[in-house]
C-alpha cells in the first residue's frame, strides 16, 4: 500500500486534517500525519509530534512557546518539516507528500516541496494560490499541483470539503499511477524563453532536436528560471543555451519576472557548458502597471497585456547589468560563450521598434567585453535575435560546446 505524508498546523487545523487524512485513506493509501502547529496541542495524535519536528530543526518546542517568537518559531518549524520530509523520502517510507495551508502553511509548504525531487508526487492546498503578490512562497516547488482553497482553511464548510476531497483523491491516483522512471535517453538543453524570444529559442530547439537533443525550455517569469536553475544543480541538464536572461533585472532594477541571486550561477557551478544570450535584456515589467516608480514614468513603454507594462532600460542600466552577468559567468567551471545579437535583444527592440536604442545595447556588450575573462569569447552577430540566421548561429554554438 502506498503511503503520503500529510503536512499541517494541527494546533488551528486539526478538523480540516482529520478529514484531509481520513479522506486520503479512504482511497486506500497510508497517511504520516507530520504537526508543524506551535501555539497548542492537536485534537488527535499525529505520526510525528510538533515537538519532534522542532528537535529534528535544534529545537525545543515548549522553549520556543516560552520564547514566543513568531519568526523563530516559523522558521524552526519549515525547516524541522522540510528535513523530515527529505529523510522519509529517502528512507523509501512515502510515496507522496500533500500540504495545506494559509500564508504560513504555505511557507512552510513550499519548503517541504522544495525538498522534494521532481517527478515526485506533490499536492499543496492553499489560500495564497491566486495570490499575484505572493507568488514567492511557491518559487522553488518544481512539479507541485497547487489548489486553490476557494476559502480560507477554518472549518469544515462544504466547500472547503470539495476542494479538500479533490486533494485527497489527486494525491491517492498520483502515488498509485505507475509511472516509468525518468530517464535520461539523450543529453538535455536547458533553454529559457519569454514571448519576446520565441522565435529565436524556437529555431534553436528544432536544431538541437535534429542534432539528437533533449530540449527542456522554461518560461524567464522567474518561476521558470529558478526551476530551471535548481534542475541543473539536480544533475537533470547537460548543457545551457541561456537565451533569455531577463530575469536576472528584477533583481537589481525593480519589477516583477526576479528569479533570485542564483540566476545563471547553476551551470557555472556544476562546470556544464553553456552559451548565453542576453535576451530581452531591454525590459523591465510592471504588474500591475500603477507599480511603475516615479523615476521609470518618463520612460518609453510598451503595455504587454492591459495588466502588464514593460519600460524600456537604459544605458547606464544595461552596464550596471553587463558587469554584473559578467561577475556570474566569471564563477564557470565550465566552457562558456556569449553570443550578443547586434541588432536587437527583443520583439521590442529593432529598428523602428518601441525600445530599439543601439546606444544602451551597445552599453550591455561594451562592459560585457571589458569585464569577462579572457577565455570566455563575446561573439558578435549583425543580425537581430529573433532572425533566422542568428538562430543558426547559436544553434552551432551550442553544438560545438557540447561537443567539447
Amino acid at each position: 500500500m502506498k503511503t503520503v505524508a500529510v503536512i499541517g498546523a494541527l494546533d488551528t487545523k486539526s478538523d480540516e486534517f482529520l478529514y484531509l487524512k481520513t479522506r486520503i485513506e479512504q482511497e486506500d493509501v497510508r497517511t504520516i500525519m507530520v504537526d508543524t502547529g506551535i501555539l497548542g496541542s492537536p485534537k488527535f495524535c499525529p505520526d510525528i509530534s510538533a515537538a519532534m519536528v522542532a528537535r529534528e530543526a535544534g529545537e525545543d518546542l515548549e522553549e520556543m512557546r516560552r520564547e514566543q517568537s513568531r519568526q523563530k518559531s516559523n522558521d524552526t518549524m519549515l525547516r524541522g518539516a522540510g528535513l523530515i520530509i527529505r529523510r522519509l523520502y529517502g528512507e523509501g517510507k512515502i510515496d507522496g507528500a500533500v500540504t495545506m495551508g494559509g500564508g504560513r502553511g504555505t511557507i512552510v509548504g513550499g519548503e517541504v516541496m522544495r525538498s522534494l525531487p521532481v517527478g515526485f508526487p506533490k499536492v499543496m492546498v492553499s489560500t495564497q494560490a491566486t495570490n499575484s503578490y505572493a507568488q514567492h512562497m511557491f518559487e522553488g516547488i518544481n512539479d507541485t499541483f497547487v489548489i486553490n482553497s476557494l476559502v480560507d482553511i477554518s472549518g469544515l464548510n462544504e466547500i472547503l470539503k470539495m476542494v479538500m476531497d479533490k486533494a485527497a483523491v489527486t494525491i491517492a491516483a498520483m502515488v498509485k499511477m505507475e509511472q516509468a522512471a525518468l530517464k535520461k535517453t539523450r543529453p538535455r538543453i536547458a533553454m529559457s524563453m519569454l514571448g519576446i524570444t520565441t522565435p529565436c529559442v524556437s529555431a534553436v530547439q528544432r536544431r538541437l532536436e535534429q542534432a539528437g537533443f533533449e530540449t527542456l525550455v522554461f518560461h524567464s517569469n522567474g518561476l521558470g528560471g529558478t526551476c530551471m536553475e535548481k534542475m541543473i544543480r539536480q544533475g537533470w541538464i547537460d548543457g545551457a543555451a541561456d537565451i533569455t536572461t531577463a530575469e536576472l533585472t528584477p533583481g537589481e532594477l525593480g519589477g516583477i519576472g526576479y528569479a533570485g541571486p542564483e540566476r545563471l550561477t547553476g551551470a557555472s557551478d556544476m562546470g556544464i557548458p553553456q552559451v548565453i544570450v542576453p535576451g530581452a535584456m531591454d525590459i523591465i515589467d510592471f504588474a500591475p502597471p500603477e507599480s511603475v516608480p516615479e523615476k521609470y514614468l518618463n520612460r518609453r513603454y510598451v503595455m504587454h497585456v492591459s495588466a502588464l507594462k514593460v519600460v524600456r532600460t537604459s544605458a547606464e542600466e544595461n552596464r550596471h547589468m553587463g558587469k554584473l552577468m559578467a561577475e556570474k559567468l566569471n564563477q564557470s567551471r565550465g566552457k562558456v560563450v556569449v553570443a550578443f545579437p547586434m541588432r536587437g535583444l527583443s520583439a521590442n527592440d529593432h529598428e523602428g521598434a518601441a525600445f530599439y536604442d543601439r546606444e544602451a545595447d551597445m552599453a550591455l556588450l561594451e562592459t560585457l567585453e571589458r569585464n569577462l575573462r579572457e577565455d570566455i569569447p563575446v561573439c558578435k552577430y549583425d543580425f537581430h535575435i529573433n532572425d533566422e540566421a542568428f538562430a543558426e548561429e547559436v544553434a552551432k554554438l551550442v553544438l560545438n560546446v557540447m561537443r567539447r
